[in-house]
């Protein structure tokens, strides 16, 4: 019996318009497992009918985009000298920066030589939280009045696996200086 109703549904979504397809599958996006793509739900395979539906995965993808909420943006102009963005934590002993930003995402512009302005990243705040938490952290800035957390460029897209090992690794928090 479910077989066929599989079939059944999958042939009623066949028979809707693009318009209605992407209706139907925005709804269905927002309740299916983050891991799980649209085309594996609707059990296609590599045909037409799977570019079209990995073009609508692309679309809702493109959407969120625009859904990252407030976005802290940070241009860095040493990162291709030193391999590491600067997260700052607190200046002239007080908590600022990531400590205190309301930004739901920070967006990173790589700037320099070796990235031309040519990488710009996004990554939730509580991720970069995370990440800089196994940093290597120094006073740095305007006249060294800045705690920051370096952060080596290829840390910022760690697996959440790769963000609690070295977390353990390093053993304690980040410890703001007092």
């Amino acid at each position: 019996m479910l077989p066929e109703t599989l079939e059944q549904t999958r042939q009623w979504f066949l028979s809707l318009s693009d318009a209605d397809k992407v209706a139907v599958i925005r709804i269905a996006w927002q309740h299916k497992p983050a891991s799980l793509r649209m085309k594996e739900i609707l059990g296609y395979k590599q045909t037409t009918e799977a570019f079209d539906i990995d073009v609508v995965d692309g679309s809702i993808g493109e959407g969120r985009i625009f859904q990252l909420g407030k976005v802290e943006v940070k241009e860095d102009f040493s990162v291709s000298k030193t391999g590491n963005v600067a997260i700052e934590l607190s200046c002239d002993g007080l908590s600022s920066g990531l400590t205190v930003s309301e930004a739901d995402h920070w967006g990173f512009l790589f700037s320099g030589e070796e990235y031309n302005e040519e990488l710009k990243l996004f990554i939730s705040r509580k991720r970069l939280e995370r990440i800089t938490r196994s940093c290597y952290c120094v006073f740095g800035g305007d006249g060294s009045r800045s705690f920051m957390a370096l952060v080596p460029v290829e840390n910022l897209v760690w697996s959440d696996s790769k963000i609690e090992e070295m977390a353990k690794k390093k053993g304690a928090q980040v410890q703001l200086p007092v």
